[in-house]
């Protein structure tokens, strides 16, 4: 049987405490949630996406040199086929650009769905990485501190890459133990790639 949580009692003890050490509370819960988004989100994605585009190249490559030598052509078509497919996965966490405005859609309806209000949602200008693009989005929320980390955790186990940066919590006292959290959220897309022409 799992222990019963009394929020009542802890909101009871929370409040008494002194100013602060409540901001020392919220201060030690933000590098919490900073350093388990860090650990367990952008490292494992970035990583991944960066084996998967090593992994097409080189595919690649094999399958551009069995054409030339026509020498295991079958196996090689059967590899480039899974390389493909990898890439379609790879094209999930990094959509394209047209996409964009429906995986922002999704984020604000994310927060919504978690019992946040919105107070500021600012797509910055796209910024030029070299192979992708990168949009952040300024995001500013307010609502229950399991609301906010609800929503922290639900926009980075999208299928699409999201990172979030610059958390900052801060304790609001109307209503009580409500907070406002101000956030960066970055998502990416790759450039599109142009197949060069083949010479007659």
């Amino acid at each position: 049987m799992k222990p019963k949580i009394d929020f009542e009692k802890i909101s009871s003890g929370y409040l008494k405490l002194k100013k602060k050490q409540r901001y020392g509370i919220f201060a030690a819960l933000n590098l919490i949630i900073i350093g388990c988004f860090v650990a367990f989100s952008l490292y494992p994605k970035y990583e991944s996406i960066n084996n998967l585009k090593r992994e097409v190249s080189e595919l690649e490559e094999k399958v551009n040199q069995a054409k030339v030598k026509a020498a295991r052509l079958k196996q090689f078509e059967k590899e480039y086929a899974e390389a493909q497919e990898k890439l379609k996965k790879l094209s999930k966490v990094l959509p394209e650009s047209s996409e964009v405005p429906e995986l922002l859609k999704l984020v604000n309806r994310l927060g919504e769905e978690c019992g946040l209000k919105f107070y500021v949602f600012a797509p910055e200008n796209p910024a030029d990485k070299g192979d992708y693009f990168e949009l952040p989005v300024n995001i500013e929320v307010r609502g229950g501190f399991h609301n906010v980390a609800k929503f922290l955790s639900k926009i980075t186990q999208t299928d699409r890459l999201v990172v979030t940066e610059n958390i900052n919590i801060m304790p609001q006292y109307q209503p009580s133990l409500s907070v406002t959290a101000r956030f960066k959220a970055s998502t990416y897309w790759l450039k599109e790639q142009k197949s060069e022409e083949k010479k007659p």
